[in-house]
């Protein structure tokens, strides 16, 4: 018991990247070539990167996205994370639902990207508070 409460939670959903504790059934197929076709990993994937280097660990303790087949249309299948919510929700097809992630597909199936700052490294944010927060300790905010 004591092993699964010192566990972190580090297991990226493939759709809206909300960190998990690791547990069984966590793991599901769906349509995917690739990292790209992910929605998490489109928006979240420079947090990801530096979350793993932070916590040197391999990618795939963080982000899954190993080949896993085809389905019974021939479409790539990719075993991913994924939260109680999406799996619960089946969302395989991001042409389904709106992504609100800068992400859009025309009728022709063309992909297109607007950044919308969702995602991006929040290094410089963090900088300057700490660097505030410094300088109201040492009485250079008075």
């Amino acid at each position: 018991h004591i092993a699964a409460i010192e566990q972190q939670p580090m297991r990226c959903c493939f759709n809206c990247a909300m960190v998990n504790y690791p547990e069984s059934g966590d793991k599901i197929k769906v349509r995917a070539n690739s990292h790209s076709d992910l929605r998490a990993w489109r928006v979240f994937e420079p947090v990801i990167r530096e979350t793993q280097r932070a916590l040197q660990v391999p990618l795939e303790d963080i982000f899954l996205c190993e080949e896993a087949g085809v389905d019974a249309q021939g479409f790539p299948l990719r075993q991913v994370y994924t939260c109680t919510y999406c799996k619960k929700a089946k969302c395989q097809d991001p042409v389904q639902y709106d992504t609100f992630d800068g992400h859009s597909v025309d009728d022709m199936g063309n992909w297109t990207y607007e950044n919308n700052g969702v995602g991006e490294c929040g290094v410089h944010e963090y900088e300057r508070r700490k660097r505030d927060a410094e300088l109201m300790s040492h009485g250079g905010g008075r």
